[in-house]
């Protein structure tokens, strides 16, 4: 079996964007040829077309089974590379089968040599769907077919075109047939204006390519430089119509139209002239203006330095348009790696600066290579195929390179903003592109946090949600952790307490707390419940603690005068405190007279009956008028058998001096 092998040129040109593409060279391996010598032998891929992610490479020497040669064997594109489906073999009687194909999404075409029996190429039409079932497109009776008949192909959506470029005696025409109701007629054959076109040996047809809905047809024989001419038509159901003005053929050309293609997203044409100053080749590039087609810059060579090109090298042999480049074949150039001869055969780059297409150099070099090209139709997306002597390489686009499609990138993934991408990237907040994410191009990465290229970030309008902005992390930023997203509320007699943003988008649910017996909740808070002047409040340190009109006494929230536990203290019904003096609190005043009672006085102290106050006993030795003290204890009733006789003893002696005094007076 072909060895796979895969490897990524870098060309030192600069593109539009500032970069060039980078393509990495996959081969496509059949299991039906053992080495390379056998796949040159059966002319693997003297032949090939690719569309999205199909290709197909003709081996038109194969052989397929007694009495039939060539076979086209078709590859597709998977998630894991190519792998080789089963090929279409040559049907019995036919020969060179495989040696021209075209390709649209629902057909396949195919050319042969010859037919046993015939002297015209057949062409065999089979149905994407189930290529094992095909038709031959008939040769018109009235037609002039030469052994070229199908020398070139096209197939556009339900018709194909088969070019002839030597049929009329050379002339060349062009066979358009259309599917209809299950089967494939001739529609109409080009140029109607033949007579008139001076078309004497001009090879009418050797090439064909679209430029989105322009057929451009190649006549590099016409009066012995060449010609290309462009068709038209006005509805998807008309035929094709001749285009005024014509292309210019540039001076000094040989075999102007050798070669074609057409880039459809840009309305772009190149056109290859293989036969250019003894066939080194030559190549240009038109677009197409109000005025009609003009060169864009001037001609394209195999080497910007004409020293280094030699005659015979076919420049110009084979085009196509691959992600806006232009690659070149030349067959017969030879390349040199320092003072190492490779090829010969080399493929050859060019970039569109925006004013000019400048050179990029070979893209590699192999035997042969250039002999075959094929890109997806139109130039615009998919793998390109170039046949390297007995191999054939598909080059799809190095990761971090703008495309189209899936099949334009060697990882199989073109992202949504159109860039060779290591994943899809089509999640939130995710990209791709440097700019966005500040990691390379084609790595999928978070786009940088605080921002919102893709407006994906709409901002909810809850406290906690989306704020606008991608977070860094793939999703949408909300408001930080912590973020006051409720404030305290009552609920009742209850609280629900103060609730923040959990910082995934969410304010979690409020708590709800009872205040308690004896509060309420109030603005948010809870509070003591306010009591009415009778009621006593509850437990308190200080009278701040308290409600309006009460005060704190001895812990407790009161209101209105009270005394104090041990009644010698009054407190007034603002909370200010009296002390008694001797006498004892009554319902919340200090009594201001004593009345000879033993609880007018506090402990110690005895009502001085004449004063009617209370006095301290250890007052009593100073005090004159002792006979108006009134022998009273008050509190304490386990002393007052004590106190009785104490103030028995004290009444006694009080008496004795009293009478020893008055004796003295009378003596």
């Amino acid at each position: 079996m072909l060895a796979l092998m895969g490897s990524c040129w870098a060309s030192p040109a600069v593109a539009a964007d500032g970069q060039a593409p980078r393509w990495v060279a996959s081969e496509l391996v059949t299991t039906k040829l053992t080495d390379e010598l056998e796949a040159t032998l059966s002319g693997f891929g003297a032949a090939l077309a690719v569309r999205r992610s199909v290709a197909l490479v003709g081996a038109p020497e194969y052989s397929a089974s007694e009495g039939a040669t060539g076979a086209v064997f078709v590859f597709e594109r998977g998630a894991s590379g190519w792998r080789e489906n089963a090929p279409l073999l040559a049907p019995i009687g036919w020969d060179d089968f495989g040696r021209t194909l075209a390709m649209s999404d629902d057909y396949w075409a195919i050319s042969a040599l010859n037919v046993e029996g015939t002297a015209a190429h057949p062409i065999h039409v089979v149905a994407r769907a189930d290529p094992t079932q095909g038709v031959d497109l008939e040769i018109p009776l009235d037609a002039e077919p030469s052994a070229f008949f199908g020398y070139s192909l096209l197939a556009e959506k339900d018709r194909v075109l088969v070019g002839d470029p030597l049929a009329s005696a050379g002339q060349g025409r062009v066979y358009v047939y259309r599917q209809q109701a299950g089967a494939w007629a001739l529609e109409h054959t080009l140029p109607e204006e033949a007579a008139s076109l001076g078309l004497e040996n001009a090879m009418f047809g050797a090439s064909m390519a679209f430029v989105g809905a322009s057929l451009v047809v190649g006549a590099p024989g016409k009066e012995g430089a060449g010609a290309v001419y462009t068709f038209e038509r006005a509805s998807e159901t008309s035929p094709l119509a001749l285009a005024t003005p014509l292309l210019p053929t540039p001076a000094a050309s040989v075999m102007f139209g050798w070669s074609v293609a057409g880039d459809a997203s840009t309305g772009i044409l190149a056109v290859g002239d293989s036969g250019f100053k003894e066939q080194s080749g030559v190549a240009y590039v038109f677009e197409r203006g109000a005025g009609g087609w003009s060169a864009v810059g001037g001609p394209l060579r195999a080497s910007a330095n004409e020293d280094e090109i030699t005659p015979g090298e076919g420049f110009g042999h084979t085009l196509v348009f691959s992600q806006h480049a232009l690659l070149v074949g030349a067959p017969s150039r030879t390349v040199f790696d320092g003072a190492d001869a490779l090829g010969p055969g080399a493929l050859l780059t060019f970039f569109n600066s925006g004013q000019e297409w400048l050179h990029g150099g070979p893209l590699t070099s192999w035997a042969a290579m250039g002999e075959a090209l094929a890109g997806s139709p139109g130039g615009s997306s998919g793998p390109t195929l170039a046949k390297t002597g007995g191999r054939v390489h598909a080059y799809t686009l190095e990761q971090g390179l703008p495309c189209q499609v899936d099949g334009d990138c060697h990882g199989g993934i073109c992202s949504q903003e159109a860039v060779c991408c290591d994943s899809t990237c089509d999640g939130i907040c995710e990209s791709c592109l440097a700019e966005l994410t500040e990691e390379e191009t084609g790595a999928c990465a978070p786009v940088v946090a605080g921002t919102d290229p893709d407006d994906e970030c709409d901002e909810s309008g809850s406290i906690c949600g989306n704020t606008g902005a991608c977070s860094g992390a793939r999703s949408c930023a909300s408001a930080p952790r912590g973020q006051l997203c409720n404030a305290a509320a009552c609920d009742g007699p209850a609280i629900q307490l103060e609730v923040v943003c959990d910082g995934s988008g969410n304010c979690p649910m409020a708590a709800s707390v009872a205040c308690g017996e004896g509060f309420i909740c109030a603005d948010g808070a809870c509070e003591r419940e306010p009591q009415p002047p009778s009621a006593r409040s509850l437990a308190c340190m200080t009278s701040d603690d308290c409600d309006a009109d009460f005060y704190c006494l001895e812990g407790e929230c009161v209101v209105g005068a009270r005394c104090a536990t041990e009644e010698a203290a009054a407190y007034a019904a603002d909370g200010t405190r009296e002390e008694c003096l001797g006498s004892v609190c009554v319902d919340g005043a200090c009594l201001r007279e004593c009345r000879a009672t033993r609880t007018d006085c506090q402990v110690g102290y005895v009502c001085d009956l004449q004063a009617r106050r209370c006095i301290a006993v250890a007052a009593l030795s100073t005090t004159r008028n002792r006979s108006s003290v009134a022998c009273v204890f008050s509190v304490g009733s386990s002393h007052s058998g004590l106190a009785t006789l104490v103030c028995a003893g004290l009444l006694f002696h009080l008496w004795l001096r009293r009478r020893r005094h008055s004796k003295d007076v009378l003596g």
